[in-house]
């Protein structure tokens, strides 16, 4: 048990929300370009202030180019509202680190520049927290989210003050234009509940939390179709795992892996079974947490561990499934295989209820 809690309190730890398309004509009257001297004085911006103005102001960002990375939005969101968080991660960046773990509060920060993600969560602090990513669009444009905010002293999952916001990156201007209305956005808590927004680190989905007065959160996905987010489903993370049991296929001919969910007497998510590209035995662990469902390899038999000094590298995989209206599990998955390949990308995978020609 003690290796599984590490294992995912690892993943976690790094793991980590997005608007409408388009402002009308007399928003964008109301913006102005970025004004460099309102940070002339080296002010830095709370998630509060930023909240409450953001939507004010277009952002030129410096050399976007036709596809920038989530570091020049992040960078050029600085410059226009900059903020602790934000100066940590650009710092990172500027080093060339994409990953930073502090043992002693449990917290740490993450650049995936491929997956166009970033993160600052410092732990067991009061410190702010930022989330970032960025999505295609279809018509070349980029959309980029971030959630900045100050967590209670209290529950570090609740914001004392914060920032959600959105933007449409367009590649002919070099503009990030504010969107500020989309499903997300125009999602309202129920009664004595509050909000908490998780950005996808892998896959394009988004999760929101609702969380009420005895500290059970309902998670709703929002599903990203190429241009912005429709809510499709909500669950409890009890539910979500309940329905994970079972054997499990993926949709993808290219990509054959199975593995089957079960619930150990201590009422903990397993895999068994667990079979990719033909090697079997992944010794993997599951949880269902914050909304998603975790799949996550530990060290496949056969491979030598990382204390053998003849290990060169450690095949690896980690899933992050949201559940679908129709039962299935749709995610993300970061893989490296037995030759050294990386791989990521979106995965769906099919119940062996749902399966003709699969037979456990």
């Amino acid at each position: 048990m003690k290796k599984y809690l590490i294992v995912v309190a690892c993943v976690l730890a790094i793991v980590g929300c997005k608007q409408k398309q388009g402002q009308t004509e007399s928003d964008a009257a109301t913006t102005d370009s970025v004004q460099t001297e309102e940070t002339a004085d080296g002010k830095l911006f709370t998630p509060a202030e930023i909240g409450s103005r953001w939507t004010n102001k277009n952002i030129h960002v410096a050399d976007g180019g036709e596809q920038p990375d989530i570091i020049t939005l992040l960078k050029a969101f600085h410059v226009a509202w900059p903020t602790e968080s934000a100066n940590l991660l650009l710092g990172m960046a500027a080093d060339k680190v994409t990953r930073q773990l502090n043992p002693d509060t449990g917290g740490g920060m993450e650049i995936d520049y491929k997956n166009g993600f970033a993160t600052v969560q410092p732990g067991d602090t009061d410190e702010d927290r930022l989330f970032t990513s960025v999505w295609k669009r279809p018509n070349g444009h980029r959309l980029f989210g971030l959630w900045l905010y100050t967590p209670l002293a209290d529950n570090r999952s609740k914001a004392e003050g914060e920032a959600l916001c959105f933007y449409d990156y367009d590649p002919k201007t070099f503009m990030l234009t504010p969107e500020t209305d989309n499903a997300i956005t125009r999602f309202q808590p129920s009664k004595d509940c509050y909000l908490q927004y998780k950005f996808p680190d892998m896959g394009r989905d988004m999760v929101v939390g609702e969380t009420d007065q005895n500290a059970i959160t309902k998670w709703h996905v929002f599903a990203y179709d190429g241009t912005t987010f429709k809510e499709e489903t909500a669950y409890t993370d009890d539910e979500l795992r309940d329905a994970a049991v079972g054997l499990w296929k993926s949709t993808d001919p290219k990509l054959p892996l199975t593995f089957r969910v079960t619930i150990d007497e201590e009422d903990w998510s397993q895999v068994t079974d667990c079979r990719i590209y033909g090697v079997e035995d992944w010794e993997c662990v599951a949880s269902a947490y914050e909304g998603f469902f975790y799949v996550i390899e530990q060290n496949p038999k056969g491979y030598l561990d990382d204390d053998e000094e003849e290990s060169k590298f450690q095949p690896s995989l980690s899933c992050a499934f949201l559940l679908t209206k129709d039962g299935r599990l749709r995610g993300g998955y970061k893989m490296t295989l037995p030759s050294g390949k990386e791989h990521n990308g979106i995965m769906t995978m099919v119940k062996q209820s749902q399966l003709n020609d699969y037979a456990e």
